[in-house]
């Protein structure tokens, strides 16, 4: 069964202000900085044939892009296998490939791809 999977491409995070001016922030608490660069739109898995995402265009407003940060959400209830490909990598995600459920951050640069597949589609 067909689930959705959206990615946001983001370049950085931010410290949230606490409104002390000059004050030591060594535990602040950080969080993306908005709005996003990009976003994938409707992602569907397709069972367990992987989908592959390369995001190939610069973002609106910018004359390159910076993307750093990809967040990855993946429809309630539902789970995927993944592969982050950066430049020079090109591994399609499979059974043996790591887990991910709910909403995550992780690493993502430009040229990079994200390959997923449904994790119930390739149980082992």
């Amino acid at each position: 069964m067909s689930f959705n999977v959206r990615l946001f491409g983001h370049n950085q995070i931010t410290r949230l202000h606490d409104g002390v001016q000059k004050a030591l922030h060594t535990d602040s608490i950080y969080q993306l900085k908005q709005p996003y660069l990009w976003a994938s739109g409707v992602l569907a898995s397709n069972g367990s044939t992987p989908v592959t995402y390369t995001q190939t265009a610069i973002p609106t407003g910018q004359t390159q892009d910076t993307t750093s940060i990809l967040r990855v959400e993946i429809q309630d209830g539902q789970s995927i296998r993944y592969e982050v490909n950066p430049p020079n990598r090109s591994v399609a995600a499979s059974a043996s490939s790591p887990i991910m459920t709910g909403r995550n951050q992780i690493e993502f640069g430009v040229q990079w791809q994200f390959s997923f597949i449904d994790a119930a589609a390739v149980a082992s």
